[in-house]
């Protein structure tokens, strides 16, 4: 089996474990949390894109590992309808800011608690990825730590499936990793 057929599978099965944890076409409430600057921020500003929330912690040395990853992805889809969003949780903001400086991440970082967790993903494991299609339903969900390429491959699979109902796209860059 050739190498390229083997990395299709392995995403494949990737795919369907991350569907299966989700709970599929349910929606996220509505919420409101703060930002860095201490401004209110409301889901709904993201709704009709593609919306990529990372629950992360200060002290969770998977999440610090996957932050760098999320910028790429946030960086090459930012012009695509996807937005990438992390949300810190059970941290104090003061470190907050300092990984968000040390990382140097500069999508936008949002501040919740345990119970904003336990509401959206009704679990309190981090890291942990919500992926939401333009309609805001959760269509993907990851436990741990991903690579780029897992979300670069999921991302590209909901921007065709938008494609393919209509939905404008403009043209994307395809490099390969």
């Amino acid at each position: 089996m050739s190498q390229n057929k083997a990395l299709r599978i392995q995403f494949l099965l990737l795919l369907l474990i991350s569907l299966s944890f989700a709970q599929n076409g349910n929606k996220i409430e509505a919420f409101s949390v703060k930002n860095l600057s201490d401004d209110n921020m409301v889901f709904e500003e993201y709704k009709g894109k593609i919306t990529v929330i990372n629950f992360w912690a200060t002290w969770c040395a998977a999440c610090l590992k996957e932050m760098p990853q999320l910028e790429k992805i946030y960086n090459e889809f930012k012009r695509e309808q996807v937005e990438v969003i992390g949300v810190a949780v059970m941290s104090d903001s003061n470190k907050i800011k300092k990984m968000v400086e040390v990382t140097g991440v500069t999508y936008p970082i949002l501040t919740g608690d345990r119970k904003l967790l336990q509401r959206i993903s009704n679990s309190l494991v981090i890291p942990q990825t919500i992926i939401l299609n333009k309609k805001g339903k959760i269509v993907a969900r990851f436990f741990g730590d991903q690579s780029y390429k897992t979300y670069r491959e999921t991302i590209l699979h909901y921007l065709e499936q938008s494609q393919l109902t209509g939905a404008p796209r403009t043209s994307l860059n395809y490099s390969k990793e």
